[in-house]
């Protein structure tokens, strides 16, 4: 058997589901912060740095000419917690793990840290709504000026790795799987449809998963989990927000 590694979770759509609300309120906060809507046809993947913060002001830029404003950015977190704490108060268990989740991270307790592009408020409201707070789980959260990579880095680092050292990342993204290759560490992509398989593995993916029911093989999986190859030929994903068949372009 592989011996244990230090393991970095994404938290979107890698540890819990509830995409369709959480892009829509998202969507509408920064429409409304930024004055104007976010283009449908918006190339997510293309954006330098995936994170809240991140994505905040390369759209600003973007569709304004200018950085986002600390004064604005009071006001978007305002919308988006008030936003959050309506649906959750309708909906405690709102955020639903991932089928396994909550047995996979209380198996890697102290092993295994979370890194996130949310703003921490809305990642504890989600991990208490998914019942995912039950096992400690350090957080590496949106910082500005952090990119997904030293994100990644940082949350490993908090479990004891050093540069250099095994690690595994899980995550949904393009964006993971370009972090992990950066960062020479493992990745196993996790995918909610053939496509998203697919756009997974063009990015250079070796291992994705669906779920996590199988606890045994998804723990030899993490533990052996190879470097991404290289992106031959990645496509932008574009964030399923919808569920399949729903008319959505993913």
């Amino acid at each position: 058997m592989p011996a244990p590694r230090a393991l970095v979770y994404d938290l979107d759509q890698t540890l819990i589901r509830a995409e369709v609300f959480d892009w829509h309120l998202w969507l509408a906060c920064i429409g409304e912060a930024l004055g104007q809507p976010v283009p449908d046809d918006t190339d997510w993947g293309a954006h330098p740095i995936h994170t809240d913060h991140g994505l905040l002001d390369s759209l600003s830029m973007e569709l304004r000419g200018r950085p986002f404003g600390a004064d604005e950015r009071v006001a978007f977190e305002a919308r988006l917690y008030a936003g959050f704490d309506a649906a959750l108060e309708a909906d405690p268990g709102l955020y639903v793990p991932i089928p396994g989740a909550r047995e996979l991270v209380a198996a890697t307790a102290g092993r295994a840290a979370l890194a996130t592009g949310n703003l921490h408020p809305a990642t504890v409201r989600k991990l208490r709504s998914s019942g995912l707070d039950r096992t400690p789980l350090p957080c590496s959260c949106s910082t500005p000026g952090i990119d997904r990579t030293e994100l990644v880095a940082r949350a490993l680092r908090r479990v004891g790795w050093s540069e250099g050292g095994p690690a595994t990342s899980l995550g949904d993204g393009v964006w993971d799987v370009r972090a992990a290759r950066a960062l020479g560490v493992g990745f196993v992509g996790v995918a909610q449809s053939d496509a998203h398989e697919e756009r997974l593995r063009a990015a250079g993916a070796r291992a994705v998963l669906r779920d996590y029911t199988d606890l045994d093989a998804v723990l030899a999986l993490v533990d052996s989990a190879e470097r991404p190859d290289s992106e031959a030929s990645a496509r932008s994903w574009l964030a399923p927000r919808e569920p399949e068949g729903s008319g959505s372009s993913n």
